[in-house]
């Protein structure tokens, strides 16, 4: 389909909303659910012919497909938007060469018949029905123009929506290891593309087309990495950056599944799983780093209530072992 147009998401929605309706009136293995599923798929193979995903979010109680409004006709898209909400995601996305299978399975999350919510729980329950081509985000922002900040909130980053300037920027940033130093003075539109996994997984596919090199592929992961590992300072940080960091190779990889290279895939797998663990020790360093500060101050009070103890006494006696005991370890 060349010309897509608001009517036809909504016409999306309209069947994926009727699909989620008679599963929970019949079952999924009823012919009247397969003949829908038979036709929400096919339109929705026709949304995504052009290689490029399908997103829905809720915002506000809004529902967007692909950064459009769409208006809920009737109470069954309504409840899918309920449906959609209650999962407690940014967004979802389903990604070109989806199968039947796979709407069948995210009909089932919609359901409720695992009971899950947030991205984590509905990315683990996905892996164990092997679908990879629908993709829960776990956070998103959307653009506040009236005074252009940008606040987490249920809703889909719009990249194209930021000044090209910004991107630009941090796209030069990123080849000279600046990225760091601008994500602390840059504007929020700057933190949240740095921050975005879908941009991200975009960029270093367009990047590394053009330089054709695993090379190149292993130099700007780690571009990546080096500023999410250096902007650590906190617990919630490093469990931050590390979903970024998994959904950002989740994307990538589903980028890159239909390409033939072996080496290139695993160059993915391996540098990610090295950076993860960079993440990890950056967080247990800064860990450390605070209870042996806080280790300091309470044995300099130790000490200092110590002094006012007769060494004579069971308490001097007792504590001193204590100390002694702590100091071996």
């Amino acid at each position: 389909m060349e010309n897509i147009v608001l009517k036809d998401y909504q016409l999306f929605i309209k069947n994926i909303s009727q699909l989620l309706s008679l599963s929970k009136l019949y079952n999924t293995n009823h012919p009247i659910f397969k003949d829908k599923l038979i036709e929400t798929a096919k339109q929705l193979k026709l949304l995504t012919s052009n290689n490029t995903s399908l997103i829905m979010s809720g915002m506000g109680g809004v529902l967007f497909v692909n950064k459009q409004k769409i208006e809920l006709k009737s109470r069954p898209m309504e409840r899918f938007l309920e449906s959609l909400n209650i999962l407690q995601l940014g967004s979802v996305d389903i990604e070109p060469d989806f199968t039947p299978e796979d709407i069948v399975v995210l009909i089932n999350i919609l359901n409720q018949k695992e009971h899950m919510s947030g991205a984590d729980q509905i990315k683990e329950y996905l892996q164990k029905k092997n679908v990879t081509h629908i993709v829960p985000l776990f956070v998103s922002y959307k653009l506040v123009k009236e005074d252009e900040k940008i606040v987490k909130e249920k809703g889909a980053i719009n990249v194209s929506d930021f000044p090209q300037e910004v991107i630009d920027k941090f796209s030069q940033d990123l080849g000279s290891g600046q990225v760091p130093k601008f994500i602390k003075e840059g504007s929020a539109s700057y933190n949240a593309i740095a921050h975005d996994p879908v941009f991200l997984s975009g960029f270093v596919n367009d990047f590394v087309e053009k330089k054709n090199t695993v090379e190149e592929l292993e130099n700007v992961l780690w571009l990546v990495g080096d500023y999410l590992i250096e902007e650590i300072s906190t617990a919630r940080e490093e469990d931050t950056n590390r979903k970024i960091l998994d959904e950002f190779k989740t994307r990538l990889l589903s980028l890159w599944e239909n390409k033939k290279e072996k080496n290139w895939h695993e160059a993915i797998h391996k540098n990610m799983t090295a950076i993860s663990a960079a993440l990890e020790l950056k967080g247990l360093i800064h860990l450390y780093k605070k209870h042996k500060k806080g280790m300091a101050g309470a044995l300099k009070k130790i000490n200092s209530i110590m002094e006012t103890l007769s060494q004579e006494s069971r308490l001097y006696k007792k504590t001193k072992e204590d100390i002694d005991k702590l100091k071996l370890t």
